[in-house]
């Protein structure tokens, strides 16, 4: 068993709180070393959302990032297993302001202002920033494309310094097809 865990939300209209706790091997791998000044290890989200209007959605916390095809949670991957760009490329998690723009079904904007990459804390002098644009022209098709960017870098998030993720989705019937690059 990689880790069991728990996950709770609570919705009240505008305003809204997830949690995520997690426990078993597979804790130290998400974290990448870092557990957390605070003892946070077991926590893989905890956010708070505000929702002043339909179309905009504001998170304040830590949340999984919106970059890849492939999530910590398995069972929600195409794959049971996950890809070495997974593990060896991509963001897991972030701690900070997240706001999201849905103008109709069709497109969304994500942007970010965090504290890096995999860390609850970090020792740059700015925040990183992200923006990632989503696409879903229809239900057999989506597109997402995001950059995520650290201005002035520390060494433990090199490998973070300017990210480029693109993820294309075809699923026609039982058929899915995912592309991560």
């Amino acid at each position: 068993l990689s880790w069991a865990g728990i996950d709770a939300s609570y919705d009240a209209g505008q305003l809204g709180a997830t949690i995520s706790l997690r426990a078993g091997p597979s804790v130290p791998i998400f974290y990448g070393g870092d557990n957390g000044p605070l003892g946070i290890d077991n926590i893989t989200q905890a956010f708070v959302a505000w929702n002043p209007i339909p179309q905009l959605s504001i998170d304040v916390g830590q949340f999984s990032t919106i970059f890849g095809a492939e999530v910590a949670e398995s069972w929600q991957n195409l794959n049971y297993s996950r890809g070495a760009l997974y593990y060896l490329m991509q963001p897991f998690w972030h701690t900070g302001l997240r706001a999201t723009v849905s103008p109709n079904d069709k497109v969304a904007v994500t942007g970010m202002v965090v504290n890096g990459v995999n860390s609850a804390h970090d020792d740059n002098e700015s925040p990183a920033l992200a923006l990632q644009l989503s696409l879903t022209p229809n239900e057999m098709f989506s597109l997402s494309a995001g950059w995520l960017t650290t201005p002035q870098p520390s060494t433990d998030n090199s490998n973070f310094d300017n990210f480029f993720d693109l993820v294309a989705s075809l699923t026609v019937d039982r058929f899915s097809l995912v592309l991560n690059a």
